[in-house]
């Protein structure tokens, strides 16, 4: 899939389940690979790429860098002989991976439904995102409990700690109202904003 048609395939899923988001997505960068977002309420420093394929990552920020991945929906839609599709990455765990009609249901089930999953459970106002690490060694970022933070901080590797809800967002709801608004904007091509 290019990244146009993964685009609009995407939003388009995205406006079907708009209700399902605690969080919608908005768009952020447009690239050759793929399209980067950020999320209503979540602070900046978490981003999401969805590549052409329809692949989810879910990275964190720190100082300007990409520190660490904190989530992975990948899949490599592939076409057998019926004109099914399959998992590439699942076919090499199960030589009977499930199959599907489209390569779009296929991504939709694989990829993005486990996402937006994910992306309502690790979001919840009390989880925050612990980093551990150096820039020249290693980095590592991992959503936490915010009783967890604590014992965290006394690490050595500790680097930073801050939640998932952004402070300054914390009441902000997905209504329907600010749902409707983030997807006409969305549909008229803009990256907008919920």
């Amino acid at each position: 899939m290019h990244t146009y048609f993964t685009l609009k395939a995407f939003k388009q899923w995205q406006k079907a389940n708009r209700r399902r988001f605690r969080h919608p997505p908005h768009i952020t960068r447009i690239g050759r690979r793929g399209f980067t977002t950020g999320f209503a309420g979540i602070d900046q420093r978490i981003s999401c790429s969805v590549d052409t394929k329809g692949g989810v990552t879910v990275w964190v920020r720190y100082d300007g860098e990409i520190w660490d991945i904190i989530a992975e929906f990948d899949v490599i839609p592939v076409r057998d002989f019926s004109g099914n599709y399959f998992c590439l990455l699942c076919h090499a765990m199960n030589p009977f991976p499930e199959r599907y009609r489209s390569r779009l249901e296929l991504v939709i089930r694989h990829a993005w439904e486990p996402f937006l999953d994910w992306l309502n459970s690790a979001c919840s106002p009390s989880n925050w995102i612990c980093l551990q690490g150096t820039v020249d060694r290693y980095s590592v970022a991992t959503v936490k409990a915010e009783h967890e933070v604590a014992p965290e901080r006394l690490k050595d590797d500790f680097c930073d700690a801050f939640p998932v809800i952004s402070p300054s967002t914390q009441k902000e709801i997905c209504n329907e109202r600010t749902c409707d608004t983030f997807y006409r904007t969305s549909e008229t091509g803009s990256s907008g904003s919920a």
